[in-house]
């Protein structure tokens, strides 16, 4: 496993010891990369001012310093990429670097290295987070169907990257590739049901009926969720999902007061923790590799502290 630490402070997921080879003695060779993939809901906790642009720009930085290591790393293969989770709507576009795509080293090298003055890495991360600006500046209140999205960027696009090998007559390299996915939503799972389904829907009704049912049988939330059926939410099972880590930033709590600075609902109880567990229980039944959950009240964190390898 490889962490990235970050500068402001969660200390507890994980990005942890960078993008680095690990070449076990009695397997075959191992090298591996990291896919990062950023989606945003744009959603109305953007009225609350959180961390996203912030967080994001880290990410990037670390894609370049801990990632693709200019003047270091010879032959990266590492990708990063960002979108609104619902892209149709946005004026801005979509922005991706893929250094896998040089299949020839030497304009590899030259792009990273920046030795070119017509396309080169910091050129491209100027673009990538002007694009990021630009979307931003948008904002999304229309309510998305945030599970469904999911699902199509991991089973439709070209995002997910699978293991690849190059067999040699002595030896076969294996490129695993650790595909981070990142969503920035306030978490609640809110859109029109006219004319779509209802299966993937969670807002405040449904947090409160489970809240009722906890109170009345004296169960925790999590226990409520996993023995009843009517509280969860219908898993979107895949192959693909196993190859995934998914991360939920920048939640968001409605009952929060801010004048006073309580909760309406505190501990297991409050709408943060019920909605944390549907969605890590959702991630679980659906066959994600890993998930985690940082709400806006700890987004002062840099991705060195949530990235999982």
């Amino acid at each position: 496993m490889k962490e990235l630490r970050t500068a402001l402070s969660i200390a507890i997921l994980v990005f942890v010891y960078g993008c680095k080879f690990d070449i076990p003695n009695d397997e075959p060779d191992i090298i591996e990369y990291d896919n990062i993939m950023i989606y945003t809901d744009l959603s109305s906790r953007m009225n609350k001012n959180p961390s996203d642009t912030l967080v994001i720009n880290q990410i990037v930085d670390f894609f370049v310093s801990g990632c693709v290591k200019p003047g270091i790393k010879v032959n990266d293969r590492s990708a990063i990429s960002f979108s609104r989770a619902n892209h149709q709507r946005s004026n801005c576009p979509s922005t991706k670097i893929d250094i896998g795509q040089f299949k020839n080293l030497e304009e590899k090298q030259q792009f990273v290295n920046n030795k070119s003055e017509s396309k080169n890495l910091s050129k491209s991360i100027f673009e990538f987070k002007s694009s990021v600006r630009c979307n931003y500046l948008e904002r999304d209140n229309g309510g998305l169907d945030l599970l469904s999205l999911i699902y199509q960027e991991v089973n439709t696009g070209n995002d997910i990257k699978k293991p690849e090998y190059l067999i040699s007559e002595i030896d076969t390299t294996t490129l695993y590739f650790h595909n981070h996915l990142f969503l920035f939503t306030d978490g609640y799972l809110e859109y029109s049901t006219t004319a779509g389904s209802k299966d993937f829907y969670y807002g405040e009704p449904q947090i409160e009926a489970l809240r009722k049912f906890c109170r009345i049988n004296k169960v925790s939330p999590e226990e409520a969720i996993r023995n009843n059926q009517q509280f969860k939410i219908r898993p979107l099972v895949s192959d693909n999902n196993k190859f995934v880590n998914i991360y939920i930033l920048e939640t968001d709590d409605r009952g929060f007061n801010v004048q006073k600075g309580t909760l309406k609902n505190t501990g297991d109880l409050s709408d943060n923790n019920i909605l944390r567990l549907v969605w890590k229980i959702w991630a679980e039944e659906s066959g994600f590799r890993h998930f985690e959950w940082r709400p806006i009240t700890t987004a002062t964190n840099l991705p060195n502290d949530y990235i999982q390898k």
